[in-house]
């Protein structure tokens, strides 16, 4: 069995069994017991499981699968709403503002009323909303269309980006947490948040508090990348003290405790 396949595997049966040994996990793949080993040691440090003695966890590990942007958009629309308005005021007028895929970035797009802002987005919704806005000049990403999250990914994306450059980038983000930072359950918006990251001066995430402390596919970004949190008033204290102990900026909006549970 191929390496790819195998570690896909791997994860899937962690996924179901909440644990799985490293003998089992051998026999069930017909490998040696050092191969799993092997595997469990790069699928741990691409923070995609957790490697214990004798086998493997998901541990805070996101398995559920991601509702459609038109559902989400439904959920928690309040908070959502307070951590759009609020992040919108972090933007100064003519800065380059590179606007990410999501709900809650849809929000901060809606509220984008500074002079001479240029906007680069990959969000259809956002790109509907902001063509409408006489005081921006809007760049969209074209490439492949994930219609479950209404966004343009793939190699032509990441072309478009290859040379292009804000002072801010405003993220979503599927999960955050201390040990793996910024992650997403689709390996091609990652690829595209990563870019918008290394190219921003500064990068701001807009999320609800219950996606802290989890982690799922694929890695984004470390938490020392971030600049700003803008969340819900449901984000733990000590939490929060250790994202500001890391650097991180987190402004908490005033939003109902309704707002907690969206997935972007």
């Amino acid at each position: 069995m191929r390496k790819d396949k195998r570690s896909a595997r791997i994860l899937e049966l962690i996924a179901e069994q909440g644990f799985a040994a490293v003998k089992v996990l051998s026999q069930t793949l017909g490998v040696s017991e050092m191969t799993i080993r092997r595997d469990l040691q790069r699928l741990d440090a691409e923070g995609k499981m957790v490697r214990h003695h004798g086998g493997a966890t998901s541990g805070g590990f996101e398995t559920n699968p991601e509702h459609p942007f038109s559902t989400r958009r439904r959920e928690s629309m309040q908070a959502k709403v307070a951590i759009g308005v609020h992040a919108a005021t972090l933007v100064a007028a003519d800065e380059v503002v590179f606007l990410d895929g999501g709900t809650t970035t849809l929000e901060v797009a809606r509220r984008l009323t500074q002079e001479r802002l240029t906007v680069v987005s990959n969000s259809l919704p956002a790109m509907q909303v902001l063509h409408k806005m006489p005081n921006l000049k809007l760049f969209g990403l074209g490439g492949e269309f994930i219609s479950d999250n209404q966004c343009f990914v793939g190699p032509d994306a990441l072309g478009a980006m290859e040379n292009r450059y804000a002072n801010v980038v405003i993220l979503s983000t599927t999960c955050l947490s201390f040990e793996r930072g910024l992650t997403n359950r689709d390996a091609r918006e990652a690829d595209l948040k990563r870019l918008m990251v290394d190219h921003a001066d500064r990068v701001i995430l807009v999320m609800d508090s219950t996606k802290m402390n989890k982690q799922t596919f694929s890695h984004v970004c470390g938490i020392d990348q971030l600049d700003i949190l803008v969340t819900d008033a449901g984000m733990r204290a000590e939490d929060r003290a250790r994202l500001e102990q890391a650097g991180v900026q987190v402004e908490v909006v005033n939003a109902p405790s309704g707002g907690a549970g969206s997935q972007g």
